[in-house]
């Protein structure tokens, strides 16, 4: 279903779009007439479902997932690290987040390329 939808010529919420997206914030022209392109802040609390569990109900959403973004390109994870590297993707540079999250989000493994765009390092991949 969802490469379905990624294939898919219109979407009901499409998020480039100027009319019926975020497109005066996110694209190019908002650049030029803002001086920035992105959210100033985004505030959430995140789905806590491991990807195991999603994957017995939503198998293509856990494809899609791994196709699209880094923190669940291989291994185990929980999805809420692709919320949060989501969120980092639509931030200013100057812009805040807060979201809640567990307490196991910086120990664990998976959410290594997440956890260091938070910190603003560089992630390197450790065996």
């Amino acid at each position: 279903m969802f490469w379905a939808l990624l294939n898919a010529k219109e979407f009901a919420f499409n998020w480039s779009s100027r009319t019926r997206g975020f497109g005066c914030l996110l694209d190019s022209q908002s650049q030029q007439e803002r001086g920035r392109a992105g959210f100033d802040c985004i505030i959430g609390n995140p789905p806590y479902i491991r990807v195991q569990e999603l994957n017995k109900w939503a198998p293509d959403e856990c494809e899609f997932y791994k196709w699209r973004y880094r923190s669940a390109a291989k291994g185990n994870y929980d999805i809420y690290v692709v919320f949060v590297e989501r969120c980092l993707q639509l931030l200013a540079a100057d812009g805040l987040s807060g979201f809640i999250m567990p307490h196991k989000y910086w120990q664990a493994k998976y959410g290594g390329s997440a956890q260091a765009d938070c910190r603003g390092e560089a992630y390197q991949e450790r065996d």
